[in-house]
């Protein structure tokens, strides 16, 4: 359940940049896509509130935002025929080195007194 969440997330974040991006070159179409783009960020939100109550939020906001930006900048690239440079490419596999560092290490723990 809890990856099912997270690619959806990833997937509305993704569509959401998309509509922003397609409103701003089309100005018969910037309020409806303004408007479109950010009905589904608030429902991306939303799933990111209910991600909390099955994860730890710390983990949960780092896959959720990490991949979203992820995803959104590989659809942008693909959708709008823009390339990467070698270091933006090096930045991306920063940030997934980082989600994969979050997902699968263990939280710290407390400590005892």
């Amino acid at each position: 359940m809890r990856v099912v969440m997270l690619v959806v997330f990833w997937a509305l974040q993704a569509l959401c940049f998309v509509l922003f991006k397609y409103g701003s070159q089309h100005t018969s179409r910037f309020w409806t896509m303004f408007i479109a783009a950010n009905a589904v960020g608030v429902t991306s939100t939303v799933l990111l509130m209910h991600m909390y109550r099955f994860m730890n939020a710390n983990i949960a906001t780092g896959l959720a935002i990490g991949g979203g930006f992820l995803c959104s900048q590989l659809a942008l690239a693909v959708i709008f025929h823009s390339r990467f440079s070698s270091w933006q490419w090096v930045g991306l596999l920063g940030i997934a080195l980082g989600m994969a560092l979050i997902a699968f290490t263990a939280p710290a723990q407390p400590p005892t007194l």
